[in-house]
């Protein structure tokens, strides 16, 4: 119990304490996809769940909301050209915790670094590859701790 409390206490990893338990495919996208507007449908879940760590309790499928942001991370980030040259890469060691749609990514950009931009600038910055984003089926999402780890760095 102390240690339980211990952990909670500790800020940063008490984020983390959610992301660990096992949940179902609605509790999957309200963990990785807080902003709702940013949220994919249920159904583009159940398309993209074979490609997703999963565990299985009988006939229910269920989801560890960090396995699932590690996958998205490791597998399915595309970095920035210049990133790619570097040996050791400090936005790829970022796990991503949270992912957001090219909207909540203007609203990131405006709320950090008092930006502001545009969808068009967005996909630019997709297509020149100057900011990563993680192509997930058809669908792009934006990490923010990448995001300002690679603005920092620019």
């Amino acid at each position: 119990m102390n240690t339980i409390a211990a952990f909670q206490d500790t800020g940063e990893q008490a984020s983390l304490l959610p992301l660990n338990q096992l949940v179902t495919a609605p509790g999957l996208l309200e963990r990785v996809w807080p902003d709702a507007r940013s949220r994919p449908s249920l159904r583009w879940l159940r398309d993209q769940q074979p490609s997703i760590p999963t565990t299985r309790a009988g006939r229910r499928v269920l989801f560890c909301p960090a396995h699932v942001l590690a996958h998205a991370g490791n597998r399915l980030t595309v970095l920035p050209q210049h990133w790619t040259r570097l040996s050791c890469n400090p936005v790829q060691m970022l796990a991503p915790d949270t992912l957001i749609d090219a909207a909540g990514l203007i609203k990131f950009l405006t709320a950090e670094f008092g930006l502001q931009r545009s969808i068009r600038w967005v996909r630019q910055q997709q297509i020149d590859r100057t900011l990563p984003y993680i192509r997930w089926g058809r669908k792009i999402f934006f990490a923010p701790t990448q995001i300002r780890a690679t603005l920092q760095v620019q």
